[in-house]
């Protein structure tokens, strides 16, 4: 599948200068640099548009794509099958709990639960959630409003009363 971007002259020299190194020869009078990366071509047209091509086309294309702050178009099809790999069975529900409190001497202790259907599962992945520890503080606020919405679940607070 083929990659493209709109880049400004700032971000083609840039790219440029990340990957020199990799430059093949020009096949046409319309492109500034072609280079290949890996398993991935990219060709530099003289629009100022990017081209990623090949195995890995899609990784480098979302690379790039993220250094610029550029939407990227989303593979559907390639991210289906990365999430496959993730989860080992899309076939059933799951449940899952979490608590924290509980190293302290002081505070309250608070668990949550969650129920996810099947159905789910790879909406979930595909919205980031994984294990806490593993997501940034920032990452938590932005999925956390969406992901409420979406699942079934349970917040319960222990003070030091209850708990003790």
């Amino acid at each position: 599948m083929n990659y493209t971007l709109k880049l400004s002259p700032e971000q083609i020299k840039i790219i440029l200068n990340a990957y020199q190194k990799y430059r093949i020869p020009l096949t046409n009078d319309y492109t500034i640099f072609r280079g290949k990366i890996n398993s991935t071509t990219l060709t530099i047209y003289k629009t100022n548009v990017a081209t990623f091509q090949g195995a890995k086309a899609f990784e480098l294309y979302e690379y790039w794509a993220n250094i610029f702050g550029i939407d990227i178009e989303k593979d559907e099809k390639n991210e289906t099958k990365k999430m496959e790999l993730l989860i080992p069975n899309l076939n059933l529900s799951l449940v899952g709990t979490d608590e924290v409190g509980t190293g302290d001497f002081f505070g309250a202790i608070v668990v949550s639960g969650v129920y996810v259907p099947k159905e789910n599962i790879l909406m979930l992945k595909k919205l980031g959630v994984k294990d806490s520890k593993k997501l940034s503080d920032e990452k938590i606020m932005e999925i956390a409003p969406r992901l409420v919405k979406i699942v079934d679940h349970s917040t319960l607070i222990l003070n030091n009363q209850r708990y003790n």
